[in-house]
């Protein structure tokens, strides 16, 4: 069964494979059974000592100057990025639209080019820029968040491109349905290659936590919606507070099929680098924090965030695989723990039933079977 769901992996038969994978759910689940005997406090000390939970909080006081200046503040955090940038700024610049725009270019404590090549852009009345001590891509984003001078904001990677007319697309949807987010398609870059185009067949309002890809870039935000938040540094993984903290604060978002961003896929990236590093623990790690600061802010709890959670915690789970089974241990324990103090979860969808189980019965074995053959 394992030499057929490979196969049909290698040959990228996304349904095949998937069906393979329920198959062999389905056959090894009844013998999967594993009780792990580690408290939550003992737990919480390995992982602690593995690689010690960030200080790091979403909470801010960002401030809003009004009357806005501009229609839109693009957030761009450069770190030695003396290959890419002048594409990527050049790209921004050079975008026909009707909106009002301003660049905050923040160079996080580079030590290649970078801040020569900012610097070459300070004559352009467009573009804000900041050198700051190295605060990490959180740090960074955070800078350019404390002072908001325009109603809608847009993330940009230093190593991405918009495609012409993205700033167009995007604010037109934006202000015509007065939108708290809208957020179009991408492209996927490797060297000079694009391998995937990713985006929808029409302009549509859309459910923000169930319908909105968790990454910042490829979308506008209503600026209002980061006054009191921002990205929590030290953490890996900060992009999740967009399904845990802003997208339940959305009351209108859309999607349209234009593609705005261009984005480049890098070897060394943390997403493709993370599962070999202990740091990938944040990954837990943030999601606890989260957890607590939804409550703080008093965000609903309703069924579309009990499956974006039990989504979270298989996304979790597949982060540390490839770390030592006693850490794996320790992440489920900490996570059941965190599911029975913190939910009262009644209606879920029913593909998440097996995984919701495992958790309430603290059942490492069977949890650890789910995430391995089901897809988010």
């Amino acid at each position: 069964m394992s030499k057929l769901r490979d196969a049909a992996k290698k040959l990228n038969l996304d349904k095949a494979y998937h069906t393979a994978n329920k198959m062999i759910y389905g056959i090894k689940a009844p013998f999967s059974h594993e009780s792990i005997d580690i408290n939550c406090d003992e737990a919480r000390r390995i992982l602690e000592e593995f690689s010690k939970k960030p200080d790091g909080s979403s909470f801010a006081d960002n401030e809003l100057i009004e009357p806005f200046k501009y229609d839109l503040q693009i957030i761009i955090p450069a770190y030695n990025v003396e290959k890419y940038l002048k594409e990527c700024m050049d790209s921004v610049l050079s975008q026909q639209t009707e909106c009002s725009f301003t660049v905050t270019l923040i160079d996080d404590g580079s030590t290649d080019g970078t801040p020569q090549i900012a610097d070459s852009y300070g004559e352009d009345s467009r573009v804000r820029i900041i050198h700051q001590e190295n605060r990490g891509f959180s740090g960074a984003r955070n800078r350019g968040l404390e002072k908001i001078e325009a109603k809608y904001i847009s993330f940009v990677d230093s190593d991405d491109v918009l495609p012409q007319g993205a700033l167009q697309a995007l604010m037109s949807a934006a202000l015509k349905k007065d939108a708290d987010i809208v957020e179009g398609g991408f492209y996927n870059l490797t060297g000079n290659s694009i391998l995937k185009k990713h985006s929808t067949d029409s302009v549509r309002a859309v459910n923000p936590q169930t319908s909105l890809r968790g990454q910042p870039w490829s979308k506008v935000y209503r600026s209002s919606l980061f006054k009191c938040l921002h990205f929590p540094e030290g953490f890996w993984f900060e992009d999740s507070i967009n399904s845990f903290l802003i997208f339940p604060s959305v009351k209108s978002a859309y999607v349209i099929p234009d593609c705005v961003y261009t984005y480049r896929i890098q070897p060394d990236s943390i997403t493709r680098t993370a599962p070999s590093r202990p740091k990938c623990i944040d990954t837990y790690w943030i999601t606890e924090m989260l957890v607590t600061e939804r409550k703080k802010l008093g965000l609903p709890e309703n069924e579309d965030f009990y499956n974006k959670f039990l989504s979270q915690l298989m996304l979790n789970a597949q982060r540390v695989s490839k770390m030592p089974e006693d850490i794996k241990k320790c992440v489920f324990v900490l996570t059941a723990d965190l599911v029975e103090k913190n939910f009262e979860i009644i209606n879920v969808d029913k593909k998440y039933v097996p995984l919701l189980g495992a958790l309430k019965k603290r059942d490492y074995g069977e949890y650890s079977l789910y995430c391995s053959t089901h897809t988010r």
